[in-house]
């Protein structure tokens, strides 16, 4: 018999590594009954169950067979169960969030192996990431975070976890820097190329790596995967052509992060590249405002995305993208919309969402329809939904949690443009031209491209508020030497002149306006009574 049982593991088992999840069910099944419920077998059904997606098929026969608490595998198995049911508070019932159980020590007396390398991650470890999960579902990430790093002190190897809190935002700058520090203390040996790409993806070296014009470690080879980057062949890595065309994209290089990631997505190579899709959409969507071939790459990968894989966040965020570039916010809004759904902690469909409420939004056209699009950030930690809350029912209250962004990285321009409109929007001129006179000083080389171009145009706003004419114009020129044929910003400058008692400049400036914008009706009113006051 038990050469029988041993014979039906093995053949199990093999079913199970080729996904062939019938016939390992099947087999599995025979074994559970031949062995007379051995927890081991009984396990090993479990997981024919689970790969097949019988969740709670799988539960009910650990639970059944009294195997649930009989080791930490067990325990795993039964949470994992309940995760993908979604059945989250019964996750965390299971598995427990006592304090005493994130330290270390509380794992002494269980087997541990030793992290990564041959015996894997430590199921201990992923126990932990599992509550991180639970929580974070639970939209308690202060105890998603705890957990995550808890599972990243007994295996730095948990990827799992540290994607999660650093993609989540879940930690400060500082935070993410201590943390990495640590884990490439605790990696093997061999093993410096993981430690790196960990610090790449920090928040804070990404902002000294913009600031400094230079990619320290994330630098590639220019992609074609020889050895160079990281010093250990790396430079081709999917991966690690995400981390540089992040670190383009926040540097405002939007079509050199393009040139990167189009031919990893659109060529062929990995079109299914999960890591680079936001950068690459984002980028695009910036691109797609200044023509080109860009929105014909959004349409395309929008529709392939959404056709093979609809239950994905970025596939309908990809769509959205193309209508925010195609200049529809409505249907942008519709398919932005469902990507929040489908994934509420999706910061770039939030942002994009924003900014379709704003360019719909007639009320505030003049200002907030000229928010950056910088803000579609690939990795992004603001607060997108009390954005778009502010934009759709003019409520100051986001300006906290957007400062709770600025906390987290405090030398963004993006974030400091978004306090900028934010207190604007509250009436606060006088600040919100401290905070955009502060995003743009932040800028890499100091210098603003066209990109930004809009928050110069802000910033002339409330100069033009705080009756400061002079600067206003200074902004508004400065804005029309990026972007010259902007009826918008023609009009504010022919506005800020007749408010400076120069109707004759006010005159030009409107005619140039209602030169590429006839049927402007501010523009026509103001020209009206220029005229009025420089002929009488």
């Amino acid at each position: 018999m038990e050469a029988l049982c041993s014979r039906l593991r093995g053949l199990a088992q093999d079913c199970i590594d080729k996904h062939l999840t019938a016939s390992a069910i099947f087999y599995a099944d025979k074994l559970v009954t031949f062995s007379n419920n051995s927890p081991g077998d009984v396990y090993l059904l479990a997981q024919a169950y689970f790969a097949a997606r019988q969740f709670h098929r799988a539960l009910s026969l650990l639970r059944n067979a009294g195997v649930v608490e009989l080791g930490a595998e067990f325990t795993y198995l039964a949470g994992c169960c309940l995760a993908e049911a979604g059945d989250w508070e019964e996750v965390v019932a299971l598995l427990g969030d006592d304090e005493a159980m994130q330290e270390p020590q509380a794992y002494e007396d269980s087997v541990l192996e030793p992290p990564g390398g041959g015996a894997g991650v430590r199921v201990q470890a992923g126990m932990c990431c599992l509550r991180g999960r639970a929580f974070e579902a639970l939209e308690n990430r202060c105890r998603a975070a705890v957990w995550y790093q808890v599972a990243l002190q007994l295996d730095p190897y948990c990827y799992d976890a540290f994607a999660a809190l650093l993609e989540g935002h879940l930690l400060s700058n500082e935070a993410e820097v201590v943390l990495v520090d640590r884990l490439r203390g605790a990696l093997a040996e061999g093993d410096r190329w993981l430690g790196l790409l960990m610090r790449a993806k920090c928040k804070k070296v990404r902002q000294q790596q913009q600031q400094q014009g230079k990619g320290e470690g994330v630098q590639s080879n220019g992609g074609n995967g020889s050895s160079g980057s990281f010093g250990c062949g790396l430079g081709g890595n999917v991966d690690v052509i995400a981390c540089r065309a992040e670190l383009l994209f926040h540097r405002g290089d939007y079509e050199a992060a393009y040139t990167l990631t189009r031919p990893v997505l659109c060529c062929g190579r990995d079109p299914y590249a999960l890591q680079l899709l936001p950068v690459h959409l984002a980028a695009a969507t910036q691109l797609a405002a200044y023509g080109g071939g860009a929105r014909a790459d959004l349409f395309l990968l929008g529709h392939r995305l959404t056709e093979e894989h609809p239950e994905l966040a970025v596939s309908w965020y990809a769509v959205g993208c193309y209508y925010l570039a195609a200049r529809q916010p409505e249907a942008a809004r519709r398919y932005l919309g469902k990507a929040t759904q489908l994934q509420k902690g999706f910061a770039p469909a939030w942002l994009a969402y924003g900014h379709a409420f704003s360019a719909q939004d007639e009320r505030d056209q003049g200002f907030f329809s000229r928010t950056p699009r910088t803000q579609l950030q690939a990795v992004s930690y603001r607060p997108s939904q009390p954005a778009v809350q502010i934009l759709s029912s003019s409520s100051c209250a986001c300006v906290t949690a957007v400062r709770q962004a600025y906390n987290i990285c405090p030398d963004d321009p993006a974030v400091c443009h978004e306090l900028g409109v934010l207190m604007y929007k509250c009436g606060q001129t006088a600040a919100a031209a401290m905070w955009l006179d502060r995003a743009l000083q932040l800028l890499p080389g100091g210098r603003p491209t066209v990109h930004w171009e809009a928050t110069l145009v802000a910033l002339g706003h409330c100069m033009r508020k705080l009756c400061r004419f002079p600067a206003a114009a200074e902004c508004y020129s400065a804005a029309l030497a990026l972007a010259p044929a902007s009826p918008g910003t023609l009009a504010a400058l022919g506005y800020v002149a007749q408010l400076a008692g120069d109707p004759r400049v006010a005159v030009e400036h409107y005619h140039a306006a209602l030169a590429l914008r006839p049927d402007d009706p501010f523009t026509t009113d103001m020209l009206r009574l220029a005229l009025q006051v420089y002929g009488g």
